[in-house]
Order: C-alpha cells, then structure tokens, then sequence
C-alpha cells in the first residue's frame, strides 16, 4: 500500500465559513443522514488554518474542534474572553459554539492543523508524537499526520519532512529521525440510532 505525502501547497486554500481567513482542507468526511437536522454537512474535517490576522472564528454549532498550531507562534486564542498563550504542537479543543478568536501579536502570520467533528457522529483527538528511534505502529483510527518538525521515514523509505501531512492508506509504521515530533489526527465512530457510524 501507497500512504500520501502531501504538502500544503497542493491544496487550495477555501474561505472560512465567516468569510474572515483561509484553509486548505486535508480530507473530509461526508457526514451520515440526519435527516430534518442536516448538522455541519460533514462528519469530520481536517485542515490547515492560515492565520494571516487577528480573527474571530467561524461559530459551528454541533461541532467539536480541536486547534494545533504548527508553525514556531506562539499565538493567542481568546475562548470566552479568557486569553490563553498556544505554542506549537500544544492541541486546544474547544466547542464550536464557543466564542473564540486569534490574535497574532508579534509572531506574524502563522498556520494550524484543524479538526472539527460533528459530536453526534464521531469523536477526534490530536496527539502529539516524538519518533525517535525503532519504529512506532500508529492507532488505526489514525486519517493524518502532520510533521511539525524534523522528518519521518514511511515504510517504504520516502520521507515526510517539516510541514508535510501523511494520509495513510492502512496501517501505518513510522521512523523519526532526531527531533522528528508530529501531531497525529485520529477519529472514532459513535452509535447514531442503533448503528455504528464508520471512522471514514
């Protein structure tokens, strides 16, 4: 099997649903029939945020988010009017109900992975990694990884290097050389009336 490498470039940057930024979308995830509650229209999202300014976020309500900057920062994310110092490679979850917003400072712009999963559908989380040494077996409720520094070896000897996102495509073993650190993007299903809803 071909696991993806990826790098941000290849992906077009999309409007924020408040028209206030940009991301490049890594993959999504149809949402399943929900019938008269159409939800977010999809079941999970993974992007990577361009933070070019100060910025409210999109409000996206049955929405469950978690925000991992990946560029050096450190920014500050506002949820509720309580301001928090983010560095990168540190995951944030928050609702997207909440009240949330961005603010730069003197780091100039900056990027993030983004995961936004609809609640009622599934459940996502961000872990951060270091590979260093014998080769690491990720979960199989992994959809990507994003190398935020260093670089890892593939089974097949590619490399995926600093700022490049791995979409795998089965399992997947991974070797970091020194200082390899990645943030790994993994999203289990839920029961929706009955029925178990599928990871992708």
């Amino acid at each position: 099997m071909t696991h993806r490498i990826i790098h941000p470039r290849q992906l077009s940057p999309v409007p924020w649903a408040n028209g206030l930024g940009t991301t490049r979308e890594i993959a999504t995830a149809a949402s399943a029939p929900r019938g008269a509650d159409q939800g977010p229209g999809f079941r999970w999202r993974i992007s990577l945020a361009e933070l070019t300014q100060d910025s409210p976020f999109s409000r996206l309500p049955g929405v469950d988010r978690v925000f991992t900057l990946v560029t050096p920062g450190p920014v500050h994310l506002s949820v509720h009017g309580q301001a928090r110092r983010v560095d990168p490679g540190v995951p944030v979850a928050f609702a997207g109900e909440d009240d949330v917003a961005v603010e730069l400072g003197s780091a100039g712009p900056q990027q993030a992975l983004n995961l936004m999963v609809d609640r009622s559908q599934a459940r996502g989380a961000v872990h951060v990694r270091r590979l260093e040494g014998s080769p690491v077996d990720l979960p199989e409720e992994t959809i990507a990884v994003v190398v935020l520094s260093g670089a890892v070896i593939l089974p097949d000897g590619r490399l995926a290097e600093r700022g490049q996102v791995i979409r795998p495509e089965g399992p997947l073993r991974l070797a970091g050389r020194p200082r390899a650190v990645v943030a790994c993007v993994e999203v289990t299903s839920v029961q929706v009336a009955g029925a178990e809803v599928a990871e992708v």
